[in-house]
């Protein structure tokens, strides 16, 4: 593991960005480089002292690996905006947690994350397939990213009903779009009759 300082007005490399403080206090940026499995990764913690900085990497490593408190880096959509990280949503974290086997969880989740998109999109084809033009896709995807690299927000747009459908900020864009497919499933669920 290796352990990089920012300081700000450094040569840093411009994605990391600068942010004056408003008190004019020598701010830090502390990057923490891991490898895991083969796979490089980078925690950057936010504009803070130089120990501060450091604790805020760590405890956010600590929080991705599973460790650290899960509720740390909850914030609200304008702290997201400024940069804050957001845990995965709350429906999401419960079911990554079971005490079952690491290869049964990992298959159950892929499966079901397949399946519930799978479900939403068979129940808009179902419902629109009148309405929607041959070859047009039911719903259409995209992506919102955040200043974090690796958080995004899902956009679903289903043109039948004229609405897109937003998730909050994941990590990943596996759970990005799975979140707002939920959001898809709960509109539905309220809005459409239920099959007999």
């Amino acid at each position: 593991m290796a352990i990089l300082v920012v300081r700000k007005g450094s040569s840093a490399p411009s994605r990391y960005g600068e942010r004056l403080s408003p008190e004019n206090v020598e701010e830090v940026r502390a990057l923490l480089l891991v490898c895991l499995d083969g796979v490089p990764h980078r925690f950057a913690g936010a504009w803070l002292s130089p120990e501060q900085a450091l604790r805020d990497a760590a405890e956010r490593l600590r929080w991705f690996l599973g460790a650290g408190d899960l509720s740390l880096f909850r914030a609200s959509l304008a702290t997201a905006a400024a940069g804050a990280e957001q845990a995965p949503p709350a429906q999401l974290v419960d079911k990554e947690l079971a005490d079952d086997s690491p290869g049964q969880v990992a298959g159950e989740k892929a499966v079901e994350e397949k399946t519930i998109l799978m479900q939403v999109q068979n129940a808009l084809q179902k419902t629109f397939s009148k309405d929607t033009p041959a070859g047009e896709k039911v719903w259409v995807w995209s992506y919102e990213p955040s200043n974090d690299p690796q958080l995004f927000r899902a956009v679903a747009e289903v043109p039948a009903l004229g609405r897109r459908f937003q998730g909050d900020w994941c990590r990943g864009k596996k759970l990005a779009q799975r979140n707002a497919c939920l959001a898809v499933k709960a509109f539905l669920d309220a809005h459409l009759p239920a099959e007999s």
